[in-house]
């Protein structure tokens, strides 16, 4: 999936195998953002890694994550190379998120980017032509705020520390949205904002320092998904929790204007692996139901 999703057209999609018994199924190489390498069981983890005859063997997780993180950067080296700024720079952000493993282990990628200066060698920032609008100094030449790569990378330190120097203007920087086109060639949709990426992509530390900071927690794409459909649509039960524990008499039944989605439908219908943040969604709604029928019982009981 990653191959198709890191392509130049995805003409094609990928053929989910899952195991020797399962039933392959198509799916959009998008599932990508969802079903990490470095997430997955292979059968050498199946069988601890043993096998009859050989004995002790290297976890193929591994293995295809460094391949994984070659292909990222040979991306990102190429895109930079054709000048599309762009998208080398989204590329480049996403590498934590696509190269994730199961024990939330920094990437290489972010133990090295120790500061907004680091940050901006990296993305290979150049203040002749990034930063250059006088309404939106924190965006480069493409029109993507500093404070989207600060999140990318999963940065609570960074993303502070460019919200200190643009202190004076921190509620216009904490509003930056995409344009209304998006960016689909990584799956963004049109005018999303900063804090949905952090819900999809990023931790709940990273989450509650936006919202600490005043972003709108009100925010929706163009589709009307707000920051809990994001998290929800990557599965990121963590962030769900964080997110009614920041913002407090959140509808969890909010229905979207275009489709009539809750937060529940985007988990239940985009993805696999959602069983306990579906659980946590609908836990709500059996406390209310269960309550009624509680009061309702009880006031039947002293009418009797």
């Amino acid at each position: 999936m990653m191959c198709s999703m890191l392509s130049r057209e995805k003409a094609h999609p990928a053929l989910l195998i899952t195991s020797a018994g399962g039933t392959p199924e198509w799916v959009s190489s998008f599932e990508a953002l969802k079903l990490a390498v470095g997430m997955c069981d292979f059968t050498c983890c199946q069988r601890n890694h043993t096998f009859p005859g050989i004995g002790v063997v290297p976890c193929d997780r591994d293995i295809t994550r460094e391949i994984l993180e070659t292909m990222i950067a040979s991306k990102v080296e190429h895109l930079f190379k054709i000048d599309n700024v762009k998208l080398a720079r989204l590329v480049h952000i996403m590498t934590p998120w696509w190269t994730r493993a199961p024990n939330s282990s920094p990437s290489a990628l972010t133990k090295e980017c120790t500061s907004l200066s680091v940050l901006k060698d990296q993305l290979k920032w150049d203040d002749r032509l990034d930063g250059q609008d006088k309404d939106t100094p924190w965006t480069d030449r493409a029109g993507i705020s500093l404070l989207l790569y600060a999140v990318g990378i999963n940065s609570v330190s960074i993303l502070k520390a460019i919200l200190r120097v643009f202190e004076d203007r921190q509620m216009q920087l904490l509003s930056w949205r995409f344009s209304k086109e998006g960016v689909v060639e990584v799956g963004i949709p049109g005018l999303s904002t900063c804090l949905q990426a952090a819900m999809s992509f990023a931790s709940p530390k990273l989450v509650v320092a936006l919202l600490d900071a005043g972003a709108n927690a009100n925010s929706t794409d163009i589709m009307d998904i707000d920051p809990l459909m994001a998290a929800c649509a990557l599965g990121r039960l963590d962030n769900a929790k964080t997110w009614f524990t920041k913002v407090k008499h959140w509808k969890v039944d909010r229905q979207n204007a275009k489709f009539g989605s809750t937060a529940l439908h985007v988990a239940v219908y985009m993805g696999p692996k959602k069983l306990d943040l579906v659980k946590y969604l609908v836990r709500p709604f059996f406390s209310f139901s269960f309550s009624r029928f509680y009061i309702n019982s009880s006031t039947k009981s002293t009418d009797t």
